[in-house]
């Protein structure tokens, strides 16, 4: 998808022209022209040289790439961009706006410099499966986070190997969610269940009836500074 940036005196904008789409709906950019929805970055279409191109406002914002050139999310900050992702795809959907035409790449996710609040970009006739998009995005920030912070990997782990289940729903990533809103110990049955080691390419197995969730931090941890970094499957 070609963007280009554009900046005026009083603001900054991302710009995707209109090209190569046909038959697509001016409701959503219509609706999104005339009205603010939350999470979702504010658009504007113009037509210059006879190409329709649609201004996205990114004034006060950054792309969540750029962000994380250098810094790394803490558990705090993880779970937050990730509750706020979920609000706004459900949100979208009181809206009738696809949730296949939301752009979620790391360089089309804006977040705002005061509060840290994702705003997505939604481009009419995209059409990516939106769970495909999650996982991928879960599967990048797993290579941002903190790994000092504990809690942090445990749940970008987590939420990576809910994305990948066949079927999943959002709400399978909310509970998980608030899930992790208590830091007490967790009984968990089957936990960490195939790991891949692809540094030497071979399947790792652990088998737990019950553990913690301190227990659980401690063997990622360790299976990390093993240079484990995929998870085939986590059963929570």
């Amino acid at each position: 998808m070609e963007v280009e940036y554009k900046k005026d005196l009083r603001h900054s904008y991302m710009v995707i022209p209109l090209v190569d789409l046909i038959n697509i709906s001016d409701y959503c950019i219509k609706l999104l022209e005339h009205q603010r929805v939350e999470g979702v970055l504010s658009l504007e279409r113009r037509v210059i040289d006879n190409q329709r191109m649609l201004y996205y406002e990114i004034t006060s914002k950054q792309a969540l790439q750029s962000i994380l050139v250098k810094a790394t999310l803490t558990f705090e900050q993880l779970k937050g961009f990730c509750e706020h992702i979920l609000l706004t795809l459900e949100r979208a959907y009181e809206y009738l706006l696809p949730e296949d035409d939301f752009v979620l790449s790391p360089e089309h996710i804006y977040l705002n410099i005061s509060n840290f609040e994702p705003e997505l970009c939604f481009f009419p006739g995209y059409q990516k499966n939106i769970r495909d998009q999650i996982r991928g995005l879960m599967e990048y920030l797993m290579n941002k986070i903190d790994y000092t912070d504990k809690e942090a990997v445990l749940l970008v782990y987590q939420l990576y190997a809910v994305s990948r289940e066949e079927g999943y729903r959002f709400e399978d990533l909310r509970e998980l969610l608030v899930m992790n809103d208590s830091h007490n110990q967790i009984e968990q049955r089957k936990a960490l269940e195939n790991f891949k080691d692809i540094k030497n390419n071979k399947d790792i197995r652990i088998k737990m009836t019950l553990i913690d969730k301190q227990q659980i931090i401690e063997i990622i941890m360790k299976l990390i500074s093993q240079r484990i970094v995929k998870i085939e499957k986590i059963l929570v």
